[in-house]
């Protein structure tokens, strides 16, 4: 999975956060009351709004030359930008979307292509499927549109 954004200030929803838990790359994350970053959920009882995207792992020591290199997770304990608008190249998305379809927050940071339901379920859209390229699933990620928790 490959994260393309714009690197603006603009594009940026929060600077320099720690992560609470391992994320990896192009996973949606929330904000907990510890101000610390974990997968966005629409699980019932438990939601956590997306407020963005990992768009960079860890750095990481390798080997004697000590040259850094970034990882595909950003782990538990280290800093990151998190990004509100962002092109996802190779998404894996539950579900069978067509092009233009609206995508909204799954399970512990998933995209979903199915709009959730159930009593206490979170409804968040978070951007659109803008179709295959190469066989490669494109998703551009929008976390401007507004939320709603499903009630009986």
């Amino acid at each position: 999975m490959k994260v393309i954004n714009k690197d603006a200030s603009f594009f940026t929803s929060w600077h320099k956060l720690e992560a609470g838990e391992d994320l990896p790359l192009g996973c949606l994350v929330g904000v907990k009351d510890d101000g610390k970053l974990y997968k966005a959920t629409n699980k019932t009882g438990t939601p956590i709004k997306a407020v963005g995207i990992i768009y960079q792992g860890s750095t990481k020591l390798w080997g004697a030359e000590y040259k850094l290199k970034r990882e595909d997770i950003l782990r538990k304990g280290d800093f990151s930008d998190v990004y509100r608008f962002a092109v996802i190249t190779d998404a894996t998305i539950d579900g069978t979307p067509k092009f233009g379809d609206p995508l909204y927050l799954g399970v512990d940071g998933a995209i979903t292509a199915t709009v959730p339901t159930g009593v206490g379920t979170l409804v968040q859209q978070i951007g659109w499927y803008e179709g295959e390229q190469s066989g490669f699933k494109i998703v551009k990620v929008c976390l401007a549109y507004p939320t709603k928790t499903l009630e009986s």
